[in-house]
């Protein structure tokens, strides 16, 4: 699993690659958290489109990173997701606590109508 992150202090992209699993969800989480806990940080754009497969512990992961999120007062945004993981997403309906984009330039619409 490798995380790569951008952006400005405002919002941050970060782009997923390879695996949700369990040994990829260890690899990233810290990177993650520590990117919400900053204090410049009001928006977390998290591209999936890189993300080959995703279990149980990619779900776990983003719920939790969703809770520290709002808990932050940080937005949390999904986007590039595959139909697969969007089935999943749907199913523990996060699509309903998280806003899930098609592609990253939706997404980074979304914020900029947002202001």
């Amino acid at each position: 699993m490798v995380l790569e992150i951008k952006g400005g202090r405002r919002v941050v992209i970060a782009t997923l690659k390879g695996d949700l699993d369990h040994h990829g969800c260890q690899q990233i989480r810290q990177d993650i958290d520590s990117v919400i806990s900053m204090p410049s940080t009001k928006i977390l754009v998290l591209d999936m489109t890189r993300i080959s497969f995703m279990d149980s512990s990619g779900m776990g992961l983003l719920l939790a990173r969703n809770k520290l999120a709002m808990d932050n007062q940080v937005q949390l945004i999904i986007c590039g997701a595959s139909v697969e993981i969007t089935k999943l997403l749907q199913m523990v309906n996060l699509d309903k606590q998280i806003p899930l984009f098609s592609t990253l330039e939706q997404a980074i619409e979304y914020v900029e109508r947002r202001g």
